[in-house]
């Protein structure tokens, strides 16, 4: 079958199912460090779409000497009833900061350095730590004696950032960073901590971007060059799985693959396994799609949007040819209710003023058996349990559903987490 593997069997060390940039991420750097990897998928394409760089991914990029996808940072905006501020534009932040905060835009510049700083310190922190802290009573001592000596505060991983907000005294400086954060990471202010504020800006606000097109072939190059086998998720008749966390594959042809640990890349693969279901992700995400705005789109607007309200929108614009559309996702926080299609258009009618939007639901991360968070932990000191989930057998590898706070920061710690304990599993070295 295509996929057969070195030693001419059809029996692997790991089987990814399904697409995710996490999944991509691991079973690239897997099999450099010699595992028998199966990708069962839909489509090469990165189901991701504010693609950011980050130290950690910048790491493994290394690894896999591919530094060559690399490039400036895409520009976006966050637009609030009375600010718009550009991000990676032509005007520096500090600029942009000036303008539209007069008085304490010194206090917001230094709130953004430092968050930077603490990310990059977090991200380091990470990969030392091998990924994210487990639940784990040793794994947990050893996290905490490592931010002790990376003199990271724990109050970082407690303080939310409602609380910071606090020290501003101007409503601007206040609602542009919680619209920043928040509708960037779709979590509220009170449920955010410092520490993945910290590690969402390590993102948004580097100095380096990621070319996707490039990202994706360069990781499909280097999986196929070291024998990564692949096969297509529609040819995928059965799955069994054993108590060991293991994986039999049957395909519509009456082809047999086996793997001896099994790697979901997305929520929706779960349910392919009779009798296990995924673990929630704490939040529910709705997705919509416009209508052609071809040469309707204002020239001050970026391709990349965070528009304030509740709850907030975040945007993408898409062209192609001679079509451009306009992407919206929001998602419910606390427990606000997800706006209406009507709702939603009336809101951008200040962004595309004069356009009919006339958006159309699409189907996102809207699972039935998803329900928001209701647990009190952060959002990092918990997603270890959705990666090694089934009483620690199998494995979640997709950070929409791990911790969708983080973007693709959320990917690549995944990525970094799932990699490290499929190579401590099989026997190999760590990262």
């Amino acid at each position: 079958m295509p996929g057969t593997n070195r030693t001419g069997n059809n029996h692997y060390d790991v089987a990814f199912l399904g697409d995710s940039l996490a999944s991509l991420l691991s079973a690239a750097l897997l099999v450099k460090r010699g595992c028998r990897v199966l990708m069962i998928h839909n489509t090469r394409e990165l189901p991701i779409r504010w693609l950011t760089s980050s130290l950690l991914l910048e790491r493994m990029l290394d690894l896999l000497d591919g530094r060559a996808c690399c490039t400036t940072p895409a520009p976006f905006q966050v637009i609030t009833r009375h600010q718009r501020i550009d991000c990676n534009g032509k005007s520096s932040l500090a600029d942009e900061l000036r303008r539209e905060l007069p008085v304490e835009h010194r206090e917001v510049a230094t709130f953004l350095d430092d968050m930077l700083s603490l990310g990059e310190q977090l991200e380091d922190l990470l990969w030392e730590h091998r990924g994210l802290p487990s639940g784990r009573l040793g794994n947990r001592f050893r996290f905490r004696r490592n931010c002790f000596r990376a003199d990271i505060p724990g109050r970082v991983f407690r303080q939310t950032l409602r609380d910071r907000l606090s020290d501003f005294g101007e409503p601007g400086a206040r609602k542009f960073l919680t619209s920043l954060f928040c509708g960037f990471s779709f979590a509220p202010s009170n449920r955010l901590t410092l520490a993945e504020c910290a590690l969402i800006w390590s993102g948004l606000g580097r100095k380096g971007g990621i070319v996707k097109s490039g990202l994706e072939e360069l990781l499909w190059h280097r999986y196929k060059q070291f024998h990564g086998a692949e096969e297509q998720l529609h040819r995928l008749a059965r799955v069994r799985t054993g108590k060991d966390g293991s994986g039999k594959f049957l395909f519509d042809d009456e082809r047999v693959a086996t793997a001896d640990r099994l790697v979901f890349a997305d929520r929706e693969t779960v349910p392919l396994c009779e009798g296990l279901s995924a673990p929630p992700t704490g939040r529910l995400v709705h997705g919509y799609v416009s209508a052609n705005i071809k040469n309707r789109i204002s020239p001050l607007l970026t391709r990349r949007v965070i528009v304030d309200g509740n709850p907030p929108l975040r945007l993408q614009i898409e062209e192609t040819g001679n079509a451009a559309f306009c992407r919206v996702e929001n998602a419910a926080i606390g427990e606000r209710g997800l706006a209406s299609t009507e709702q939603i258009e009336k809101r951008l009618t200040p962004v595309f003023p004069f356009v009919d939007l006339n958006l159309v639901a699409q189907n996102m991360e809207n699972a039935a058996d998803v329900d928001l968070r209701s647990d009190a932990r952060p959002a990092l000191m918990s997603a270890h349990e959705r990666v090694v989930f089934d009483h620690g057998k199998r494995y979640l590898c997709s950070g929409s559903s791990v911790i969708p706070e983080l973007g693709t920061v959320g990917e690549v710690i995944v990525a970094l987490t799932t990699t490290n304990e499929l190579l401590q599993a099989t026997g190999k070295p760590p990262l």
